[in-house]
């Protein structure tokens, strides 16, 4: 028996499959973006949506510009990266409406010059079968994990009407969440009959959220050890105990998804940003060993490059450069 997850943008469900087991070592994933912006002051629209099952990484960008009084300037820019290695999944997303900027006029920004919309999504998932703690009998054990990312939110030059809006609910909160679980074939009984199923072992979950007035919160369950608030850097993670066959291949999935939903000015002198930069990254630990284990035994997943019951990245094809370009495109400070 498998098991196939089936991603979706408000969470995640998880759905048994009787298949062959798959002897053969496999690390796979998908990637997923989307992005919209509209300005109906100079009434233009985007929306594009993309995905990719072949470790390629993804990359959507719009810059949608307004001409007031003969000057020319960005009024929209939406941003989102998605991308997957095996043992890591990376995500970011921006929506930033810049505002019209004048040095020499700095009385010019009459209330309604345009409406401005923007929303972006990012969603990476991977997962890998070929997880084997050799021995024989059954291990009690957990897994350790890295969280590393950025929260951006700017408020500048609200008009009346645009801060209304944010204040009262009507623009929801940017967020970002994180997924894991292990699974393993174990012995079990199918209707009295004793047979093998695909048991969860251990999962949780991370959501960082960041809300209109900069405050952001961090909830999570699943895990024994794991911060009880948000800062921008780095967080470890410990998955609450489980217990293993060891010899046996074991599966480890990982999601990431940060959404930026629509971000909303009034007036084209609003100057409203939101940004969740997690490119570097919710995955395996790479600071030690990623299961706990006794003296004498070891991990290994060839797939993810983890060895010796230590993890060293193997990015896929292009992913360095893809992610070097999503962390300049989220690079962003205050006037």
């Amino acid at each position: 028996m498998g098991v196939e997850c089936m991603r979706a943008f408000a969470g995640f469900a998880c759905l048994a499959v009787l298949v062959p087991h798959v002897a053969a070592a496999t690390s796979t994933g998908t990637s997923r973006v989307e992005a919209t912006a509209t300005n109906v002051w100079v009434q233009t629209s985007f929306s594009d949506t993309a995905s990719t099952n072949d470790g390629a990484p993804l990359v959507l960008n719009y810059d949608s510009t307004q001409t007031v009084q003969g000057q020319t300037d960005v009024a929209i820019r939406v941003r989102t990266l998605s991308d997957w290695d095996p043992g890591q999944v990376h995500a970011s997303a921006s929506v930033d409406l810049t505002g019209l900027r004048y040095t020499a006029c700095s009385g010019c920004f009459p209330d309604g010059v345009g409406t401005l919309r923007g929303s972006a999504l990012a969603i990476a998932s991977t997962y890998a079968d070929d997880y084997v703690i050799p021995g024989a009998g059954t291990f009690t054990t957990n897994i350790t994990l890295d969280l590393s990312g950025q929260v951006s939110r700017i408020f500048d030059w609200i008009n009346g009407t645009t801060l209304a809006a944010y204040q009262g609910g009507t623009i929801e909160d940017a967020t970002v969440f994180f997924d894991f679980s292990v699974s393993q074939e174990q012995p079990g009984n199918c209707e009295g009959t004793p047979c093998t199923v695909n048991r969860g072992l251990a999962g949780g979950r991370v959501e960082v959220t960041s809300h209109y007035d900069g405050t952001t919160g961090l909830t999570s369950y699943g895990f024994a050890s794991a911060p009880s608030s948000w800062s921008n850097g780095q967080h470890t993670l410990t998955s609450t105990d489980f217990d293993v066959l060891l010899g046996v291949p074991y599966a480890v999935y990982m999601d990431v998804g940060v959404t930026v939903p629509e971000q909303y000015s009034h007036s084209g002198g609003d100057r409203v940003l939101a940004g969740l930069d997690f490119a570097h990254t919710f995955g395996l630990t790479t600071n030690g060993p990623v299961f706990a284990l006794a003296d004498g035994m070891t991990a290994i997943a060839p797939s993810v490059g983890l060895f010796g019951n230590q993890f060293t990245p193997v990015p896929e094809p292009g992913t360095a450069a893809a992610l070097a370009l999503g962390l300049a495109l989220l690079a962003r400070r205050s006037r």
